[in-house]
């Protein structure tokens, strides 16, 4: 009987272990998968950020453009 105990007590310390190591290794991997998506989120953030710069230096350019250009005298 105090062989079967022991028997039982170790199975279930490694069902809990596994169970544990189990758990923390796809909290790391959801934690890196939840990271990644935000980085690429900001890399299309900077992007489009970009985007609207260059738009807003060209319609700043064409307004300066087709505005009268007026003298002092």
């Amino acid at each position: 009987m105090n062989v079967a105990l022991l028997v039982f007590t170790i199975i279930g310390s490694t069902i809990a272990l596994v169970v544990a190591e189990t758990t923390l290794a796809w909290w790391v991997y959801r934690r890196g998968v939840a990271a990644g998506l935000e980085r690429a989120g900001r890399a299309g953030d900077q992007a489009r950020i970009e985007t609207l710069e260059r738009k807003l230096a060209q319609t700043q350019a064409e307004l300066t453009a087709i505005q009268p250009k007026r003298r002092r005298a």
